[in-house]
């Protein structure tokens, strides 16, 4: 059994608490016991543990994630690695690794306008990251990012929120996205 307590932004009260349970039988039974005496566990079994590395470093979870706003974030998995650099694609996945196969994604989130054209997200050269989880088991980014035309903002200023949940042995990345802007503007 392994477990990761991820805390809630500002706060060392809450959180979400991830556990990795053994295979069971369908009738039988799983218990498990919070304390705080705990034996030294170790990640998941079968390289399938999630790391998450900045240039070669590997991002401690707790750590400020304002010290890596200017660099690639890096999550390794079992047969994966994903690179969100907001440099590139606004932050959003900009390098996709498979089996050894690298994968250069383009993303056409875009807001449209007539006579202005379009915006997109992948043009945002400073968006922000969260790192909520950090591994071994779940590790969990958020990217936040306004749709951009050569440098200058969509009226309304509207932005995407994107959340990436990578799960220790699964090849699935779970994606969840939130909108935003000023005021109402009609997009075509």
């Amino acid at each position: 059994l392994v477990g990761q307590f991820d805390p809630a932004p500002k706060s060392a009260d809450s959180g979400t608490l991830s556990f990795l349970l053994p295979s069971a039988a369908p009738q039988q039974r799983v218990r498990v016991y919070l304390t705080d005496k705990h034996p030294d566990v170790g990640p998941p079994r079968g390289g399938d543990a999630l790391k998450v590395t900045c240039n070669g470093a590997l991002v401690v979870p707790g750590c400020p994630l304002a010290q890596f706003n200017n660099r690639p974030i890096t999550i390794a998995g079992s047969g994966f690695t994903v690179t969100h650099d907001p440099a590139r694609m606004g932050g959003l996945p900009c390098n996709i690794e498979i089996a050894g196969r690298a994968l250069q994604p383009t993303f056409a989130d875009r807001v449209f306008d007539p006579k202005l054209g379009g915006f997109h997200v992948r043009n945002d050269e400073a968006p922000t990251r969260l790192l909520q989880a950090g591994g071994p088991l779940v590790t969990e980014i958020i990217v936040s990012a306004h749709y951009i035309q050569k440098g200058k903002d969509a009226p309304e200023k509207p932005g995407m929120g994107y959340r990436f949940t990578y799960t220790a042995g699964s090849p699935v990345v779970r994606v969840g996205g939130f909108a935003r802007q000023v005021r109402p503007y009609a997009w075509n």
